[in-house]
């Protein structure tokens, strides 16, 4: 029997009974090994020799870590800066620690490991250790060109004489260091990143141009509310059929422009928000929704971004998308109403919107008067349904043997409905008294149809409610005169060629904050883009039933009063018009393509 060493590396005695193990439960069961943390175990070489030379003095502490001097008691200690390493006072007698020098095999990340050079079982000693020592092997790094090195083929395996030439070579090991690593393909690159023969289906690398055209031109529209959607459908179609490029979008939208394929973000439903109370009350969901679009616009990176009415979302999400993209050129279709009110916005909107497409014909004149962006009148949508809204011949004979139907459109929200219906059905009894029999036309909106039946009920005339967006264009094709509230509804009425009278009360608060505000002198878009009062406007006081009614029987009736109202609704045709012809959605799609283009270049 022959010697050996135990765990702890000293040598021992055949006969010697083993001190690393422990008996207990009448068999010897191996002791576990001590954890070291923060540094390796000495080797036994240099663990103990100081014990060779002789007892330590008395009160000589041992030197902790590589063998040096004995220190005295109080000595300077060096201060631990992280695991492995220390930061040395400058007091203390030993020599800094140098790093140590690390090699790594061949072989890729699983082969070589970090090793430590000199010092061992097989070294000379703690004065070896202590001595100067030679520098670091520098590490080696293969050349780039190394790694493409074309390598001799294996031959054989079925299909071998058929493979490209570059395609043959075995990749084979390869010297790397860890985050370095480069993959060596002598063919080029990566077949996985090849084009195929078509030039289709797989991912082109760097050094292969791509054919001209085929990149889609990515046109991101965000929506607000339903009057966008609507908009914003049409325009996805117009970018479809004039862009030679294909068109893919992205963004905010609502049902119409789901219904022509595109994937919204987040229901529109959660910004539509009108008014002061309700945004307040709503405003962290508004801010979340807002970030969220922002952040979904630059991680698309479109080539153009389209925001659409609803300046209050729409405006706050392309503030934030300037500021990260500054580039991305920003179309705003639909202007805000700078020239009715808070006028000082059509300077604020400039540094983060390069292009406004306007519904007016007056608009463009308000931007550059007040040092708006650019500003180009695209046409109404309601241009393009002049045939859904205009009676035909047959319409009209229809019209003028049966009784006179007036037409009543108490407006779309639930306070303009309150104030407005009791004065309408007092002002339809004093109509018939005056100019016979009539009957009302109610379209009636969808969510506040059980409010319009309970005020109507009382009526003296009989009422017929119309459900629809092709009810109420059936509408105005049927009405002799209408009695409608102030909003977009009296363009519909005067593109469709019918008289009005209109009408309009909010609460006294609102009527406060709207004299302060409100620049214009007519609420009725009719009579701004004419620059006259060519229909009657009756607000707040003034809105009387007797006044209505003094309105609107001479429109009933017939008379100059309603010869010079048609008058002026032809000559809105001609200002509302296009030069060239074209749909409002058209020459809005070729606005933006052209914004686009010129911001690229």
């Amino acid at each position: 029997m022959g010697a050996g060493r135990d765990r702890a590396g000293r040598r021992r005695h055949a006969a010697e009974p083993r001190r690393d193990l422990q008996r207990g439960g009448g068999r010897a069961q191996p002791r576990r090994a001590p954890r070291h943390r923060g540094r390796r175990r000495r080797p036994p070489a240099s663990r103990g020799a100081g014990a060779a030379g002789g007892e330590r003095p008395p009160g000589a502490r041992r030197a902790r870590g590589r063998a040096g001097p004995p220190q005295p008691r109080g000595a300077a200690r060096p201060v631990r800066a992280g695991r492995g390493r220390a930061r040395l006072d400058p007091h203390w007698p030993r020599a800094p620690r140098r790093a140590l020098a690390l090699r790594r095999r061949p072989g890729g990340r699983g082969r070589g490991g970090p090793r430590r050079r000199g010092g061992g079982a097989g070294g000379d000693g703690p004065d070896a250790r202590a001595g100067p020592r030679r520098p670091p092997q520098a590490v080696r790094l293969r050349p780039a060109l190394a790694r493409h090195r074309p390598r001799q083929a294996r031959q054989g395996g079925p299909g071998f004489a058929d493979r490209p030439a570059g395609r043959r070579a075995a990749h084979g090991p390869q010297r790397c260091l860890r985050g370095l690593r480069r993959p060596r393909h002598p063919g080029g690159p990566h077949p996985r990143h090849r084009p195929s023969r078509d030039g289709r289906g797989r991912r082109p690398s760097r050094d292969v141009p791509r054919r001209p055209g085929r990149r889609p031109v990515k046109v991101w529209l965000v929506a607000g509310e339903d009057s966008g959607d609507q908009l914003g459908a049409k325009l996805m179609r117009a970018l479809r059929a004039r862009a030679p490029e294909p068109i893919r979008f992205g963004g905010v939208g609502g049902e119409a422009m789901e219904a022509e394929g595109f994937a919204s973000l987040f229901p529109i439903d959660d910004v539509a928000v009108m008014g002061y109370l309700p945004v307040l009350a709503r405003a962290r969901t508004l801010l979340r929704r807002i970030r969220e679009t922002v952040d979904d616009v630059v991680a698309g990176a479109p080539d153009v971004l389209v925001i659409i009415d609803s300046p209050g979302f729409t405006h706050a999400v392309a503030r934030r998308v300037r500021q990260r993209l500054p580039d991305l050129p920003i179309v705003d279709y639909v202007s805000p109403s700078v020239w009715a009110w808070r006028p000082w916005r059509a300077a604020k909107m400039r540094p983060f919107i390069d292009h406004v497409l306007a519904l007016l014909p007056f608009e463009p004149e308000a931007h550059r008067r007040l040092g708006g962006p650019a500003c180009t009148y695209v046409g109404h949508p309601l241009i393009e349904r002049l045939s859904e809204l205009r009676p035909g011949p047959e319409e009209r004979d229809q019209r003028a043997r049966e009784p006179w139907r007036l037409a009543v459109l108490p407006g779309s929200r639930r306070s303009e409905i309150e104030r407005l219906m009791p004065v309408f059905g007092r002002t339809l009894a004093l109509i018939a008294e005056r100019a016979g029999p009539i009957e009302a036309l109610l379209p009636a909106v969808s969510r506040h149809r059980a409010l319009i039946e309970r005020l109507a009920t009382g009526w003296d005339v009989p009422v017929r409610l119309v459900h629809g967006e092709a009810g109420k264009h059936a509408v105005f094709r049927q009405a002799r005169a209408a009695l409608a509230a102030s909003g977009t509804v009296t363009l519909e009425l005067a593109l469709a060629g019918v008289p009005m009278v209109v009408a309009y009360k909010v609460s006294r608060i609102e009527e406060v904050i709207a004299r302060r505000l409100i620049q214009v002198p007519t609420i009725v878009l009719p009579n701004l883009i004419l620059g006259e009062n060519a229909m009657p406007e009756f607000v707040q006081a003034d809105c009387t039933p007797a006044a209505l009614a003094d309105a609107l029987v001479p429109l009933v009736r017939g008379g100059p009063e309603r010869e010079r109202q048609i008058g002026a609704l032809e000559r809105l045709d001609g200002l509302m018009g296009l030069p060239d012809g074209l749909a409002p959605s058209h020459e809005a799609a070729r606005l933006v393509l052209a914004v686009r283009a010129g911001r690229a270049a």
